[in-house]
């Protein structure tokens, strides 16, 4: 029987979706079982390979290849089959990239598991207790830096008033020159602190401050023995009057003050100990300070004036400082008499004020292996100030009712100068160490 070019058509269209059919199952199979891949293109039957026998059994010689036409609408039927492949295989891909990651974090998981089973509960918890730490200077530090823009803009508008005023003062003399006698100064500059010369201590006053420090040394595991110092918050401060049964004692104030730091136990002494040294001056208190200093002596006379509301003084003073380094601890102890001029406008001649401080710096806790935290640091420190009044002096219940309120309420802020100031001494360190060991 012979085939007509119909026939030939028709077997042409079943070959080439016979073609597409095993290619696609042969695809499929191979990605599954990771086999060597499949050829990029399928093979072509052609009708060569295949035969239509006659009744005789004879074979009919091949035909010539379809038309162009047709071989071109086959390629059109390939192509979306291609794009299908395509995205089956990226799909494939993207699973078995699932499948690694999930074991990847399942893996992590499972050695978070373990160690936190093998972490010491007490290092857990004072990593916890670190990081209120830090939140607490972050805020800290960023209230500053609040207050220190408002103040450098308040200056800023400040200077550019001035300049106008200076501009338009100096475009009047140019016209008139005659008429700057008449000009009245404008500008008040605030007077310094000078020290007295005349109240220079003598040495008898420095050698008998300095005899009290190794008694106030010796002293000073009986004074931490007070149950305030148990307590374990990152910032803890008292301020009381001491209450006295005899009306004739002095009044006395006492001063509880705890912080933690989040840095190393001896950068925090040499912080503490900068302080003491170079202390520095706020926006309410001006302070200027002249001594000398050695690795663990301090001998310093000071002036200082306090501006804090309605509240107004200004004082002059000597002191001494010691530091003892010891195996697990820096303590430093000072003593210092204090003379207030003048407080809310009340001359205090007459009136003296005695202060004694005791300040431990140790690492912060021990974990349960005995091992040490060497990231946090806590500061305690207690003193006491007693104001005493000479017989000759008129009113001495009310001046020293008045020198202790006003310790009383200049107190909190000094500390909190104080504890800004080893803050800002300590990031810089730590800033500067952090800068080196990336360059």
């Amino acid at each position: 029987m012979e085939m007509t070019a119909e026939d030939h058509a028709a077997l042409h269209a079943v070959l080439a979706f016979a073609d597409e059919f095993v290619w696609n199952e042969a695809l499929t199979s191979s990605q599954e079982t990771n086999e060597s891949p499949v050829p990029s293109s399928p093979p072509r039957l052609s009708l060569h390979e295949s035969s239509w026998s006659t009744d005789t059994g004879n074979t009919t010689p091949p035909r010539e290849s379809p038309t162009a036409s047709s071989a071109q609408r086959t390629k059109k039927r390939q192509s979306p089959n291609r794009s299908r492949n395509r995205q089956r295989q990226e799909l494939l891909a993207l699973r078995e990239t699932v499948k690694e990651l999930e074991g990847v974090l399942a893996n992590l998981r499972h050695k978070a598991i373990v160690r936190a089973a093998k972490e010491d509960p007490a290092k857990v918890a004072l990593a916890k207790s670190m990081a209120s730490v830090w939140e607490a200077m972050a805020d800290r530090q960023y209230k500053q830096r609040e207050r220190v823009e408002m103040e450098n803009a308040r200056l800023r508008n400040m200077l550019e008033d001035r300049v106008r005023l200076l501009d338009s003062l100096k475009r009047q003399m140019e016209k008139k020159p005659k008429g700057i006698d008449r000009i009245l100064p404008l500008v008040m500059t605030k007077q310094p602190l000078l020290l007295n010369k005349a109240s220079l201590p003598t040495a008898t006053l420095y050698d008998e401050l300095l005899a009290t420090l190794p008694t106030m040394y010796e002293q000073l595991d009986s004074v931490f023995t007070d149950p305030r110092f148990q307590e374990l918050s990152p910032s803890y401060r008292d301020i009381r009057i001491r209450d006295e049964p005899e009306k004739t004692q002095p009044l006395a104030i006492e001063v509880v003050d705890c912080r933690i730091f989040p840095f190393g136990a001896d950068a925090t002494s040499k912080a503490v100990w900068q302080l003491m040294v170079t202390p520095s001056s706020g926006s309410a208190c001006n302070f200027h300070g002249e001594g000398k200093s050695t690795e663990d002596i301090l001998t310093q006379k000071f002036a200082a004036s306090v501006h804090l509301g309605e509240v107004q003084g200004r004082l002059r003073g000597h002191v001494v400082a010691r530091r003892y380094v010891e195996n697990e601890r820096v303590v430093m102890v000072w003593a210092s008499v204090v003379t207030p001029e003048v407080i809310s406008s009340v001359p205090m001649d007459g009136v003296v004020t005695r202060q004694k401080g005791w300040v431990v710096i140790e690492r912060l806790a021990k974990s349960q292996n005995g091992s040490v935290d060497r990231r946090a640091t806590q500061f305690q420190s207690f003193r006491v100030s007693v104001s005493e009044a000479d017989e000759s002096v008129s009113d001495q219940l009310a001046k020293l009712n008045l020198v202790t309120d006003f310790e009383r309420k200049t107190t909190a802020l000094h500390l909190e100068s104080g504890h800004r100031t080893i803050e800002n001494i300590l990031l810089g360190e730590w800033k500067g160490q952090a800068v080196a060991c990336f360059t």
